[in-house]
């Protein structure tokens, strides 16, 4: 531990490359071939460089970023939400138990954010895997680098993302979007797709109190469509329902909302208004979708 807190995020994230043999699984988003680790740099055999932010995060895509609303403060909101709050624990609990139990190899977080809930699986896994976290968000990723050392965070697309074919053991898409055809160009033979959508009763509470700002009833969320194409897509796929009832402290519920898309319109009061509204536990309903 002393060791890491006198490493630099780029030095941290060195040695993970380095640890975890990157060149047998990165590879360069022009041309597909492997990227080899030369200092801080990402090189191809063809030329192409890539070089290190200095926050220790590499960006792996051609896409050009576009301004949202995903920013710092929402991705901070998040990391608190998903670190110090119990709201997620019963879906932590869930993914960690079946990692223990697969034990997978390379994990690939999909749209991983700031890289809490993969840092979480991480942190609970009762062996070493190689726990990597690409998101488009520029933000997410600069904040996800708090974890360097323990995972790798990249800037990348998600329709093309800069990894092997077929290197990848477990890929999670967490409450985020998802494109299959690439998550099978990268699975593994014994690769597996967990997909973590939320039911119609998912923030409900959220919801509620929201209503007095919206003119018309706010539509209750209606996940079919998103599971059909994951059934298409896995045919012999299965579903678990985790469900959870979870007391928020005051400041917690304030994050909460704070994280929460459908909260974005209000003014700072009345986003205040609104946690005072909120009962004192707040409902996490999800489905994890399991490729097989």
């Amino acid at each position: 531990m002393e060791s890491n807190m006198k490493q630099s995020k780029k030095e941290l994230t060195q040695q993970w490359l380095e640890n975890h043999h990157a060149e047998k699984w990165l590879r360069c988003i022009h041309c597909g071939a492997p990227l080899q680790l030369e200092q801080y740099a990402l090189v191809c055999q063809n030329g192409h460089r890539f070089d290190g932010a200095k926050q220790g995060y590499y960006y792996l895509t051609t896409k050009q970023l576009i301004a949202t609303k995903y920013d710092q403060a929402l991705f901070d909101a998040r990391r608190y939400v998903i670190m110090q709050t119990p709201f997620y624990r019963a879906l932590h609990t869930f993914l960690v138990d079946y990692v223990n139990q697969h034990q997978p190899t390379l994990v690939l977080d999909a749209g991983s954010g700031e890289g809490s809930h993969l840092s979480y699986i991480e942190d609970k896994a009762e062996y070493v895997l190689t726990a990597i976290g690409i998101d488009l968000s520029k933000d997410g990723i600069q904040l996800a680098t708090a974890y360097n050392g323990k995972q790798l965070s990249l800037v990348g697309d998600l329709a093309h993302m800069p990894i092997g074919d077929s290197q990848v053991d477990l890929m999670l898409s967490i409450l985020s979007p998802a494109n299959y055809q690439e998550f099978n160009r990268l699975l593994s033979p014994r690769g597996m797709v967990l997909k973590v959508v939320p039911n119609s009763d998912y923030l409900i509470e959220i919801r509620q109190a929201l209503q007095p700002y919206h003119e018309s009833p706010m539509e209750m969320y209606d996940n079919t469509q998103v599971i059909e194409v994951f059934q298409k897509a896995y045919p012999k796929c299965q579903s678990v329902r985790v469900r959870d009832h979870v007391p928020l402290d005051k400041k917690a519920k304030q994050m909460l909302v704070a994280m929460t898309p459908l909260a974005w319109q209000l003014s700072d009061e009345e986003r205040q208004l609104v946690v005072e509204a909120l009962p004192d536990k707040t409902t996490l309903d999800v489905s994890v979708l399991m490729s097989e």
